[in-house]
């Protein structure tokens, strides 16, 4: 594995790990009475119908759709850009300007809006892989903060479903379309959406770059004469790290049940060591056979095995499976 397949893989897990730590207190991100979306089993089989029929569609009449699709993911992607700062601008303007809760909170949302902004249009005119990425990890935690599964089972129903989802459009698809469905989609990009009005109104703007869709992570080839990028799919990141994160607020909810407070219980170490193998070990196969892999093939189950193996090691897998513990206990943090 390169270097710029382990940069991926480093960022990859750092977006994940951040993710599960704002799962802890997601309604801090809005305002208190904003609560996670809870994903039951049978929502859970109902995914990879959903994801497919979207793929299907953006595969089809992606050319007719792209200036409503790239304009919907400029605003997404802003917004989740302005949740992923807004706390952390919450607590410098506490740090720095002596006012009162509400003022403050109001002026480091207006700030915080200029600069998702700012770097939102900055990604559009320039198409920059970078601002790319950012806004990408951004989708992605937000996504992990507030798509909230409190149940190992239903997080194993999701992983077989998107498994055999991720197979079907990376490996088949090609026999049934002529084309590789899921590489021809992330690849794809859209006609730049100030083009498209500047040339509609007959304004000179120049040639804007085409603008790549925030569904993917993407990092140039560092080492390599001829170019060209590696790409992970948000999902690779956001499916996997629901687990991640319903591993942590487990260790959080059994450290609230024990007389001294303690969150050194090990689920969550477990799955993100997990989380990583499987991606170096998709990434070690993308360069071997040098032919896109679908990563949930390998993080799937380097990530659900080993925390099965664990709770039943620690005789808590029923608890564990059935989310009883979380059920019963409020992990939010304090924000």
């Amino acid at each position: 594995v390169d270097m710029t397949a382990l940069l991926l893989v480093a960022y990859a897990t750092l977006v994940v790990y951040c993710g599960a730590q704002r799962s802890l207190a997601p309604s801090s991100l809005l305002d208190q009475e904003q609560l996670p979306i809870d994903l039951t089993w049978r929502q859970a089989l109902m995914v990879p119908l959903f994801v497919s029929a979207v793929l299907l569609t953006m595969y089809m009449v992606f050319d007719y759709i792209q200036l409503v699709v790239i304009l919907c993911n400029i605003c997404v992607a802003g917004f989740c850009f302005f949740l992923l700062l807004l706390p952390w601008a919450n607590k410098v303007m506490a740090a720095v300007v002596t006012a009162s809760s509400s003022t403050t909170q109001r002026r480091a949302a207006v700030l915080t809006a200029i600069v998702a902004v700012i770097v939102t249009l900055a990604w559009v005119v320039t198409s920059s892989w970078v601002l790319l990425d950012i806004l990408g990890a951004a989708l992605c935690i937000f996504m992990i903060s507030f798509i909230r599964i409190d149940s190992l089972r239903v997080i194993v129903l999701l992983f077989v479903g998107l498994l055999l989802y991720d197979c079907f459009w990376v490996f088949y698809s090609d026999r049934i379309f002529q084309n590789n469905v899921m590489v021809h989609v992330a690849t794809r990009k859209a006609k730049n959406p100030i083009q498209s009005v500047a040339d509609q109104l007959a304004v000179p703007v120049g040639k804007l770059p085409h603008v790549e869709l925030p569904a993917k992570l993407v990092v140039p080839t560092l080492f390599r004469a001829d170019g060209g990028q590696l790409m992970l799919g948000l999902g690779d990141m956001a499916i996997p790290g629901l687990a991640v994160a319903l591993a942590l607020r487990f260790d959080d909810a059994l450290a609230q049940l024990m007389p001294v407070p303690t969150r050194r219980h090990g689920y969550f170490t477990v799955a993100l060591v997990g989380y990583v193998v499987g991606l170096l070990m998709a990434s070690f196969c993308s360069q071997v056979f040098h032919v896109a892999q679908p990563a949930l093939l390998y993080i799937c189950p380097c990530l659900a095995l080993p925390l099965v193996w664990s709770a039943m090691r620690r005789e808590q897998l029923p608890d564990f499976w059935h989310g009883h513990t979380l059920s019963s206990t409020k992990t939010a943090l304090p924000p």
